[in-house]
C-alpha cells in the first residue's frame, strides 16, 4: 500500500486504534497493574526488554531519586509486580497517531498506592506494534510532574 493510500485511511485507523487502547488496552493495562497481575501486564509487551524508562529532569518535571530504578522494564516490575505494595493509575488526554501496525500512544498519568488519593501525575508516550492481530508496546517512557 502506498503512502497515499495509508494517509487516506488514516482517520479509520486512528480511530479504531484508539477505541482499542481507551478502552480494552487502556482498561487491561489499569487493571493489571492494581491487580499485581504481572503476567497479565507482560501479555502487553512485545517482549520483556523493551525499552521502558523514567526520563530525569527536564522543563517542569520532578528529579525523583526513588524513580531511578525504572530505567528498564526490570526495574518496574520489582517495584509493581514483586513487592507489597499494590498501585492504581489512570490515564487522560490520550492521543494516538497511527500508521498501519506502528503507532504512538501519549496520555497523561495519575498514579497513586492502591486506596490512597492520586498524588503523582505525568505524562509518558509508548510505541505499539501490531503482531497477529493485537497491539503490543514496544516501548514506554514517562516523567513525572513536579507537583509543587
Amino acid at each position: 500500500m502506498t503512502k497515499h493510500n495509508w494517509l487516506a485511511r488514516a482517520p479509520v485507523l486512528v480511530e479504531n486504534l484508539y477505541a482499542v487502547f481507551s478502552g480494552d488496552f487502556s482498561a487491561n493495562y489499569t487493571a493489571s497493574l492494581s491487580t499485581g497481575n504481572r503476567e497479565a501486564f507482560e501479555l502487553q509487551l512485545l517482549d520483556l526488554n523493551i525499552p521502558f524508562s523514567y526520563v530525569k529532569g527536564g522543563a517542569g518535571a520532578m528529579d525523583h531519586p526513588g524513580l531511578a530504578i525504572f530505567q528498564d522494564y526490570a526495574g518496574f516490575r520489582k517495584v509493581i509486580f514483586v513487592s507489597s505494595k499494590r498501585y492504581q493509575q489512570r490515564f487522560s488526554n490520550i492521543r494516538v497517531e497511527q500508521v498501519g501496525n506502528l503507532a504512538e500512544v501519549s496520555l497523561d498519568y495519575q498514579t497513586a498506592l492502591q486506596g490512597d488519593q492520586y498524588e503523582g501525575s505525568g505524562w509518558k508516550v509508548m510505541q505499539l506494534i501490531k503482531l497477529n492481530g493485537q497491539w503490543k508496546i514496544a516501548s514506554e517512557f514517562f516523567i513525572g510532574y513536579d507537583e509543587k
